[in-house]
């Protein structure tokens, strides 16, 4: 069974890899995405994210999608995440400005 989940806590990858083995998978895949220092030639200072309450309902749909493609015995992580998740950060550079990205 799928297991789709929005925190602000801080996430294991291991953690979450133990919620999806199974001995009929040849294979468990992670991926943890790192905050940069930088974007767009500048320093960033701080960052923040605001989620729209439909996240992870939007989350859930893209794993049922995926796992109706592929030959998925579980969840899986999609590219597409930052296209269709609404999800936008807040940036707050060393020179003072700040920027808002994924924003309509």
């Amino acid at each position: 069974m799928d297991k789709v989940f929005v925190t602000d806590q801080v996430i294991s990858a291991a953690h979450l890899a133990t919620l999806v083995q199974d001995n009929k998978s040849g294979a468990v895949v992670t991926f943890s995405g790192e905050v940069r220092n930088h974007d767009g030639g500048k320093d960033v200072a701080t960052l923040t994210y605001e989620i729209h309450p439909s996240a992870q309902e939007v989350l859930a749909s893209i794993v049922s999608e995926v796992s109706a493609r592929f030959a998925v015995n579980d969840s899986a992580l999609v590219n597409t995440v930052k296209e269709k998740l609404p999800i936008w950060k807040h940036q707050v550079f060393t020179d003072g400005s700040d920027q808002w990205v994924n924003f309509a």
